[in-house]
């Protein structure tokens, strides 16, 4: 959908998902940027991926790979925005901001985005 464009992506996975797989997935787009985070599951954290293990996994399974992804965590959803703005507001070209790994990440976002008053 957005064949020229930088990506940076926003995480944040359940424990019970492939995140390994997931995060192989992720770094075949090349990304510029990744921004890892925790979102209730559920209502609650219990059932959420912390960004330190997110992270972890994120660098086992880039190891041996060319990656220039910058990798970050954040526990705030606010802070995950600001970061995930501010590396994709140091690229110098066409970026778009992406939303993987839970649903309730998703729903998060689009919460902020209505919040911000944000347009499509």
């Amino acid at each position: 959908a957005f064949p020229t464009s930088k990506l940076v992506f926003v995480v944040a996975m359940a424990k019970d998902k492939d995140h390994a797989g997931v995060l192989c997935e992720i770094l075949r787009m090349a990304p510029q940027g990744i921004v890892f985070t925790d979102v209730q599951v559920a209502g609650s954290t219990e059932r959420a991926t912390s960004p330190v293990e997110l992270m972890n996994v994120f660098q086992k399974s880039s190891q041996g790979k060319r990656t220039k992804a910058t990798a970050v965590r954040s526990h705030e959803f606010s802070c995950t925005i600001d970061k995930a703005a501010k590396i994709a507001n140091e690229i110098e070209e066409d970026v778009v901001v992406v939303f993987v790994g839970s649903f309730y990440l998703v729903g998060e976002a689009l919460r902020w985005q209505i919040a911000q008053g944000v347009q499509k």
